[in-house]
């Protein structure tokens, strides 16, 4: 009995060790396969970041589910017996409880989920962000009907005593509280942008016709003319911002110009009240069509609201500002006010010395040779002329911008201490010969001279270069024979500066001629630019100086 009863509890516990086992045993190795439950979208997960522990969790923003561990780690899925996620290789047809070395694309996270294996589930992501603590009363209820009725563009703010009224086809209707009358509102005729005009008539007498491109812009019924950005040189960007010309198009008219006033396609022939006359041109077809039309338009507008009767206040509303009248008295007052040239021409205006015209810098300052050239020359000299380098070493750029910025807006003193270094001066003034928009020889005379540098006969070319130098214009003629006897001076010391005749005119022959289009004789022209330099160098004398 006793063995009997001994061996019921081996039996006992012999099954009870089974069973145990039993569970030890799926409990340690997954299934080798298993159908992978539907995962949930992942765009549905937000990661969180615990305060107390700082380890990042996910929560669902569906279910509020919280989870450590990461619904976004490749191949998990969940077993049909124990619920816990397990990972099949697909090729080889393993399964393994751990994830595959070095295959997660989210390491960090794959960490994240070993650092806390059993500490229960995050907590809510509500405690991740501060508690509200100030009124939510001022913030409006807007509903979505309100959003998708709400306008974009426009603002519906009224003047005092006026009411707003929109009509079925989308005007917009303003209503005086103290008249029956009504002014509706047309949206202002606004364009931009770049057109080629010319001026040829001014207070009902012709001028000569010189084609510009310019900035274009439309606005209140006034069509203004500026100076094209593209146009501007770098010490000029202050000036663009200056209209040139301004035409009210109330009272004037617009059409297309015939074959005797211009010989380009496409040309407008713009007339103001005030005599004024332009002639507005663009190559392409659509977009001249479309100024037309436009500024057609604006005259229309402005003819149709001039032949209705004013529209008279009531005593009571006569103390109120009418926006309408302080629009049109700061139009007049813009119309007045002076042009650049005027302003210029006065003096008020201080011209820029470098990227000036040089006629225009020398009417400005009431001589044939600008100051500056001037200046120049006499510290050079002054310093010597003996130098090595002259003209050929360059100077600091950084410093020389700095004088041409001093000689933009003060009076320049090359005396000072900072202008020391010659080649700083000498880089100064080939900058503002080169930054000339018409060069020293103008563009009217570049051919004549190129045809006369390659006259066989000597003689004959000195004849033709000595005439050609007598009809530039008086500014040009004296700059260049300033500036050539300085450096026909400059060449006396070439054993000591190593500057020679063909020295110099390389340095100052592409500064001094280029041609007004860049053309594919390029390498040609430059050889001949500095030989017309050479030639003139060489005979100095007899070029400048004798009658």
């Amino acid at each position: 009995a006793t063995r009997e009863t001994v061996q019921d509890d081996n039996v006992r516990t012999g099954v009870y060790v089974n069973v145990a086992q039993l569970r030890q045993s799926i409990s340690e190795s997954p299934p080798s396969v298993a159908s992978p439950c539907s995962p949930s979208p992942f765009n549905e997960w937000e990661v969180h970041v615990d305060q107390d522990s700082g380890q990042e969790y996910y929560y669902h923003t569906a279910t509020g589910r919280t989870t450590w561990e990461s619904p976004f780690l490749d191949s998990p899925t969940d077993t049909q017996h124990s619920g816990r996620p397990y990972f099949y290789n697909a090729m080889s047809g393993e399964t393994s409880w751990e994830p595959p070395e070095q295959q997660s694309p989210y390491p960090p996270l794959m960490d994240s989920l070993n650092r806390f294996p059993g500490d229960g589930l995050p907590p809510l992501p509500v405690e991740d962000y501060p508690p509200e603590d100030y009124p939510t009363d001022d913030i409006p209820d807007v509903s979505e009907d309100h959003l998708a009725t709400q306008s974009p563009s426009f603002s519906n703010d009224t003047p005092p005593g006026w009411n707003l009224t929109v009509e079925p086809n989308g005007t917009w209707v303003f209503t005086n509280d103290n008249s029956p009358d009504q002014v509706q509102t047309v949206q202002n005729l606004e364009k931009a942008g770049i057109l080629n005009k010319t001026k040829v008539c001014e207070n009902g007498k012709k001028v000569r016709k010189n084609w510009t491109a310019t900035w274009t812009v439309l606005r209140e019924g006034v069509l203004t003319f500026h100076k094209d950005p593209k146009s501007t040189t770098a010490g000029n960007i202050t000036n663009q911002i200056v209209p040139e010309f301004a035409v009210e198009l109330k009272g004037a008219t617009i059409g297309w110009a015939s074959k005797d006033k211009s010989s380009k396609k496409n040309v407008l022939e713009l007339k103001g009240k005030n005599g004024v006359e332009f002639l507005i041109q663009y190559d392409t077809d659509s977009i001249i069509h479309d100024w037309h039309k436009i500024i057609l338009d604006a005259i229309r507008k402005l003819r149709s609201s001039q032949s209705k009767p004013a529209v008279t206040n009531s005593p009571s509303s006569s103390g109120e500002t009418d926006p309408k009248k302080v629009r049109t008295k700061l139009m007049k007052l813009l119309m007045k006010r002076p042009t650049l040239e005027a302003v210029k021409e006065k003096g008020y205006f201080r011209e820029n010395v470098f990227g000036c015209p040089l006629d225009t810098l020398c009417a400005h300052e009431k001589t044939t040779v600008p100051s500056f050239v001037e200046k120049c020359i006499k510290a050079v000299e002054k310093r010597g002329l003996d130098i090595d380098g002259l003209y050929r070493v360059s100077g600091n750029l950084a410093v020389i911008q700095k004088l041409r910025f001093k000689a933009d807006h003060e009076e320049l003193n090359l005396e000072d201490g900072q202008w020391e270094d010659v080649h700083v001066i000498t880089g100064a003034l080939k900058l503002f010969f080169r930054e000339l928009p018409e060069p020293l020889f103008p563009y009217s005379h570049f051919e004549a001279f190129i045809s006369a540098i390659r006259i066989p006969d000597y003689n004959t070319k000195l004849l033709r270069i000595y005439e050609l130098v007598r009809s530039l214009p008086q500014a040009n003629h004296d700059t260049m024979a300033l500036l050539f006897e300085h450096l026909h001076r400059l060449i006396q010391y070439g054993e000591d500066n190593r500057m020679t005749v063909q020295n110099v005119a390389i340095v100052f022959g592409p500064t001094l001629l280029r041609p007004e289009k860049e053309s594919s004789n390029i390498a040609m022209h430059m050889i001949f630019q500095n030989q017309i330099v050479e030639f003139i160098l060489n005979e100095y004398e007899r070029i400048f100086c004798s009658s």
